[in-house]
C-alpha cells in the first residue's frame, strides 16, 4: 500500500516539511545536519527557502559526497558565505581522510572522505564529522569564537 504524504513529493519538499513541522518547532538551539549525496542539494534548497531560520538554529552541516550546486540552485551570496563558515563536504577521493580537495564552487571546504566509493563516504568520514561538530558546538557556545577551528587550520594551511 502506498501512502501519499502532502508536501513531500520530492526530497526538497520533504526537507522543508521536516524543518517546518519538527525542527523549527523544537526547542533545539544547536542543530547539526549530515547530508549525503542528493541530501546536500535538499539542504541547500532548505537554506534558500528558510535562510534566516536555518542560520539561527543550525550550528554545522557535514555534507558527504554532496551533489548540490550553489550556482544552479541560485544560492545567494549570504548563503554561500554561511556555508563557507559552517559546512564541510567530505568527498570521494583516493586521498587520505581530511586531505583538502580542490573545488570550483565557492561554497564550503571540500576534504577527502578517505574512500573513492560514494556509498562509503559518510561512514568513513564519521570520526572527522563528529570532531567537526564538536568544534563548531564549542565555538558557538563560547562567548568568543574559538579560533582557529579545524576548518580554519586547513584553509590557512592551503593559503601558505
Amino acid at each position: 500500500m502506498q501512502l501519499y504524504i502532502r508536501d513531500n513529493g520530492s526530497p526538497e519538499e520533504h526537507a522543508i516539511y521536516v524543518w517546518d513541522h519538527f525542527i523549527a518547532q523544537s526547542a533545539a538551539e544547536n542543530v547539526f545536519f549530515v547530508a549525503h549525496s542528493y541530501g546536500g542539494l535538499a539542504f541547500v534548497e532548505l537554506m534558500i527557502q528558510r535562510e534566516a531560520d536555518v542560520k539561527n538554529k543550525v550550528t554545522a552541516v557535514a555534507l558527504t559526497d554532496s551533489v548540490h550546486n550553489v550556482w544552479h540552485q541560485e544560492a545567494g551570496k549570504t548563503i554561500r558565505e554561511w556555508m563557507r563558515e559552517n559546512c564541510c563536504n567530505w568527498v570521494s577521493s583516493s586521498e587520505p581522510l581530511d586531505t583538502s580537495v580542490e573545488s570550483m564552487l565557492p561554497d564550503c571546504p571540500r576534504v577527502s572522505a578517505g574512500t573513492e566509493r560514494h556509498e562509503l563516504t559518510s561512514w568513513k568520514s564519521f570520526p572527522s564529522i563528529f570532531k567537526f561538530f564538536g568544534e563548531a558546538s564549542e565555538a558557538k557556545n563560547s562567548s568568543v569564537k574559538l579560533a582557529p577551528t579545524r576548518r580554519s587550520n586547513r584553509i590557512k594551511y592551503e593559503e601558505l
